[in-house]
Parts: structure tokens; C-alpha cells; sequence
């Protein structure tokens, strides 16, 4: 299910803007490493759980500048 999501996105982002393209590098679905970098004390697995879920996107944003 998880996976039809993150399908979906990609599909979304893949598409880019005008002047905005995302290069997606990597999913992450792990609790550790979407919340990587943020501290919060409520922030555990059980909140991944069904029927929630989450993953982050890691990758690179790259904009064209037309003259």
C-alpha cells in the first residue's frame, strides 16, 4: 500500500515545474531516518503503523533559469 503511495508521488515529482525538477535519489520508510534531524518526544513507530504510514524523499532540487 505503502508502496502504491510513494508510486504516486514519484509520478507527481518526476514531472518537475517550469523552473523546478526534483531528482529523487532514495525513499526511506524507516521512523529513524524520515525524521532524521528532528527532535520531538512523541515521534515513534507507532505512529507508522497501520492504518497510518510515511517515507521521505531524498534527492536534489535543480532549477533552470531562462534568460
Amino acid at each position: 500500500l505503502i508502496d502504491d503511495v510513494m508510486d504516486q508521488v514519484l509520478a507527481v515529482i518526476s514531472k518537475g515545474y517550469e523552473t523546478l525538477r526534483m531528482v529523487p535519489e532514495s525513499f526511506q520508510t524507516e521512523a529513524p531516518a524520515i525524521y532524521s534531524g528532528f527532535t520531538h518526544r512523541e515521534i515513534d513507530r507507532q505512529f507508522l503503523m497501520r492504518p497510518y504510514g510515511g517515507f521521505a524523499i531524498l534527492g536534489s532540487l535543480r532549477t533552470v533559469v531562462s534568460c
